[in-house]
């Protein structure tokens, strides 16, 4: 496909015959009489005799001509290596008529001469020796003068031959007609094959050299004439210009060419999902017969890689891109690409050249619209041929097409591309065994059906023949932890997991965090989530960075990236996470980038966060990710717990196959034993009582920070706050307040729970709840705490002994709390109830007491057990225990709010009850 290399230097030979033609002078510079080309056969692909004719007007002076071009069309092609080439020194003496000169064998044709001295005279058109820097040279003489032709290809435009005749020597043409032989060594021209001009030319000479076609016909059949075209100037006379035009009749049956190309394709390995490079092989049979046609060459080509053969992340590493500038496309001079855009090297074979153009194969620079570009460059003989070609991954599959259209209509035979290997190929094999199938459209210039070759590749687990386990391995690696390891501190968190090459690809993560190693959402502003989802978040929203490593092989490429904190996606979080990478890559912007997740904070207080899907492609470049790291490191932003218990980080990473690894990575704190530990607990009650509404408890907890966090608290209420039986009938079932806390019957709610925190904006809040577990024992105090998305469940035990109440919270989170206040209302609902008045409250006591009785008519005295009340001291019995191991554990009077009041209003009934009695005995 991109052997078209090769063709251009033939045909820049045969240009350079047909340049030959023009080598004239004319007189007074008036206009070109007559200019015509015709060929002794027009069909496609054959060896035709090529005749050029010049006549120029002529007057009084005679002029020489500085200057001539003749332009053939594209496709009409010559090989100056078909024949024999004559040295200068030779050439020499043929053109002064001197003997010992060229040989017969390299005689390419005959010109006719008409010169300015009116003398007829014909002339050996002779294959010339080039010079450096030339791709071919010929040569006739003209008035005992040798004239040159050199040889040129189009590259500019449409690589076809251009034959340039500068500075003709004294004795300029009026006239002449040049014959280019088809097959020079065809005997048919030996009647004008010189023998030597030692005096006149003597001919009938026979060439030895074998029949190898000099000219070909192109092989495209565009049913319009053909164009050559002519122009030059003079000496003395730089403002006459002249030009013209000739016609050759279109090229005819093209559908009998033959066209039968093969492609191979060649890993450097056979091993599954490995950086690796490739070798393609396009291979044109080509039919060097004089008496036959040659088979038609190529146009345009499209090839499709086989499925799993996809463009390799890990070239990115140091890649760059060669610009059309650095490239030159259309210049002969040797393309000024940067190194690290090589991707690999060309070589065409021709069978018109002696030896073949090596060149290299580059990343261009991409445009809008055409993102993968690559250049080809091929070299020698004087030559340098540049393609360029486009290479459309398929966005889902990440399949590969490559595509080079209007190829030069140039012959070769092989057209090799190699693609580099090692850990930074540009290619990467199928991510699993099996045979895979290179396809292509190859069309040619004739217009007939595009051939259709093939090639298997075969991939397997070792690179020598070992299969592939079914299902592929999935053991994904995985660390985390705090960058400190001081309990209660301010820390980051960075987290790392990772794959190998033919293992199953990430598709992601769900991580939970341990209990206490918390974030503070408070003072961080949230990344809208319109912004969030395109990766265009405020730095403000910046809570770490990220690295994403990509591509098969020894040398993934690896991305910087940013986390940033966002507005949560779903009912029950508090925030998510906008991770964006720029896809940045070498010279490819690919754009960015984004993966979200959501935070969830579990009912514990413990957060767990779930990731999306993670990328598997991008603009048609599968990533086959190898390492995610992550790391929140926003200052002040997470928090150690103050438990240095062994704990872990655990995750489950699922595999893009849907396969599940559940992984961890140990997790304990130091220094526990320095944190502080110092809460206050208060508690009060109203003396305001009533049989129907029963009594209220307020209770605060308060702490201030960068102390040991709360884990468990006891309570032992007194006998005089005993708890009501009949609420705790309306106790909501366990099942009911799972599905929704809010769903529980009115009658079970019983206070109201209020808890800040520094790392969020707002207190949360929440109902307290009767929770039923079924059986006998008795219901829980459960505590929904809601608010910024997040819903924690505080279990108090309740057990009731003796008519004493006990409370116990024994997992309480491990998180920072500043001030916490549970509130147990009066009314209906009331969970407690007052047995006596609190204001002095007495307590009931079993005692036993001897007592007079008469029995029998006899008194005596006995011992009997009673019950008397006695004044009660109103307390808590509480324990708090710390996160870190230490316990605290106090008598908390509860104060009484509203004595006073009460004992007026107990005065002022006395005094009524007394009135009342009075008036009615006075009555």
């Amino acid at each position: 496909m991109f052997k078209h290399t090769g063709p251009v230097v033939i045909v820049v030979a045969l240009v350079t015959i047909l340049a030959t033609a023009p080598a004239a002078s004319a007189s007074e510079p008036q206009e070109i009489q007559q200019f015509n080309t015709s060929v002794s056969t027009s069909l496609a692909g054959a060896h035709p005799d090529l005749t050029t004719t010049i006549r120029f007007a002529h007057g009084n002076g005679i002029p020489e001509s500085k200057d001539i071009v003749v332009a053939l069309p594209p496709g009409l092609l010559g090989s100056a290596t078909a024949m024999p080439q004559c040295p200068p020194e030779l050439f020499h003496k043929s053109a002064e008529g001197e003997p010992g000169g060229c040989s017969p064998e390299t005689q390419a044709g005959i010109a006719r001469l008409l010169l300015s001295s009116g003398q007829a005279t014909p002339a050996a058109v002779y294959n010339l020796v080039p010079n450096a820097g030339e791709v071919a040279r010929f040569g006739l003489s003209v008035a005992a003068n040798p004239a040159f032709l050199d040889i040129t290809v189009r590259t500019r435009t449409d690589y076809g031959i251009t034959s340039s005749s500068n500075n003709i020597p004294a004795g300029g043409m009026y006239y002449t007609s040049l014959t280019l032989w088809g097959v020079p060594a065809e005997p048919s021209h030996d009647s004008e094959r010189v023998i030597n001009c030692n005096g006149p030319c003597e001919y009938g000479a026979h060439s030895t050299a074998p029949l190898q076609p000099l000219l070909t016909n192109p092989t495209t059949c565009p049913g319009t004439p053909l164009s050559t075209h002519l122009s030059m100037d003079f000496n003395g006379a730089p403002e006459e210009y002249l030009t013209a035009a000739a016609e050759l009749p279109s090229t005819t049956d093209c559908g009998g060419l033959a066209f039968a190309p093969s492609m191979a394709l060649l890993p450097e390995t056979s091993q599954a999902d490995a950086s690796s490079g490739y070798l393609f092989d396009l291979s044109v049979p080509q039919n060097d017969d004089p008496n036959g046609r040659a088979v038609s060459q190529l146009r345009d080509a499209v090839v499709t890689l086989p499925a799993g053969v996809t463009l390799n992340p890990s070239v990115a590493n140091g890649l760059q891109a060669c610009t059309d500038e650095q490239f030159g496309m259309g210049s002969t001079a040797p393309p000024l690409c940067p190194g690290a855009s090589v991707l690999g090297t060309t070589e065409v074979d021709t069978p018109v050249l002696p030896a073949p153009l090596y060149g290299h194969a580059y990343v261009g620079q991409p445009l809008p619209g055409n993102t993968y570009r690559i250049f080809l460059d091929m070299q020698g003989d004087s030559l340098d041929v540049k393609l360029e070609g486009r290479v459309t991954p398929d966005p889902v599959t990440g399949q590969i097409t490559a595509t080079f259209e209007n190829l030069p209509q140039a012959p070769f035979s092989h057209f090799k591309l190699r693609l580099k290997g090692g850990a930074t190929a540009p290619l990467a094999t199928p991510p699993a065994c099996g045979q895979g199938t290179l396809t292509t459209a190859l069309a040619p210039w004739s217009g007939n059906p595009a051939a259709t070759p093939q090639s298997s590749l075969m991939t397997d687990f070792d690179g020598h023949g070992g299969a592939c386990p079914s299902p592929l391995p999935f053991a994904p690696s995985f660390s985390a932890g705090s960058s400190s390891l001081v309990a209660g501190a301010n820390t980051g968190f960075m987290l790392t997991l990772g794959r190998d090459d033919r293992t199953q690809y990430l598709g992601g993560l769900s991580v939970h965090l341990p209990a206490g190693l918390l974030g503070r959402l408070a003072g961080v502003p949230l990344c809208p989530l319109t912004r969030a989802g395109s990766g265009t978040c405020e730095p403000s929203s910046q809570i770490g960075t990220v690295s994403a490593s990509a591509g098969a092989g020894g040398t993934p490429f690896t991305l910087p990236g940013t986390v940033y904190l966002a507005q949560p996606r779903i009912a029950g979080s508090p925030a998510s996470l906008s991770v964006v990478v720029p896809a940045i890559a070498g010279p490819f912007n690919l754009g960015n980038v984004v993966v979200g997740a959501d935070i969830i904070v579990n009912s514990d207080g413990s957060i767990t966060t779930n990731s999306d899907p993670l990328p598997t492609i991008v603009q048609g470049v599968p990533l086959r990710v190898r390492r995610i790291g992550l790391d929140i490191n926003r200052t002040g932003f997470m928090i150690n717990p103050t438990s240095c218990e062994r704990m872990s980080v655990t995750a489950t990473i699922t595999s893009t196959q849907g396969q599940a690894a559940n992984v961890s990575s140990p997790f304990q704190l130091a220094d526990c034993q320095a944190l502080a530990f110092s809460p206050s607990f208060t508690a009060n009650t109203s003396a305001h009582t009533s049989r129907a509404n029963g009594a209220s408890l307020d209770v605060k907890v308060a702490q201030v920070p960068w102390q040991s966090n709360i884990r468990a608290v006891d309570v032992q209420l007194p006998k005089a706050l005993p708890t009501r039986l009949s609420t705790l009938q309306k106790a909501c079932a366990q099942a009911q307040f799972a599905a929704n806390p809010a769903s529980c019957p009115p009658g079970s709610v019983v206070g109201l729970a209020t808890a800040s925190t520094p790392l969020l904006a707002h207190p949360l809040t929440g109902p307290v709840i009767l929770v039923s577990h079924g059986g006998e024992a008795f219901p829980d105090l459960d505590i929904a705490l809601q608010g910024e998305g997040i819903t924690l469940d505080l279990v108090g035990n309740t057990d009731i002994t003796k008519g004493i109440t006990y409370s116990r919270f024994e997992t309480l989170p491990d998180a920072p709390i500043t001030s916490f206040e549970l509130k147990l209302p009066e009314g209906p609902n009331s969970v407690l109830a007052a047995n006596t008045g609190l204001c002095a409250p007495k307590a009931t006591i079993t005692v036993r007491k001897r007592v007079t009785v008469r029995r029998h008519g006899r008194t005596v005295r006995v011992v009997r057990t009673v019950e008397q009340q006695v004044p009660e001291s109103l307390v808590l019995l509480t324990t708090i225990a710390a996160q870190n191991g230490a316990r605290i554990a106090q008598n908390t009077k509860i104060t009484v709010n509203g004595c006073a009041t009460a004992a007026k209003a107990k005065a002022a009934r006395k005094k009524a009850k007394t009135s009342s009695r009075a008036r009615s005995k006075q009555r």
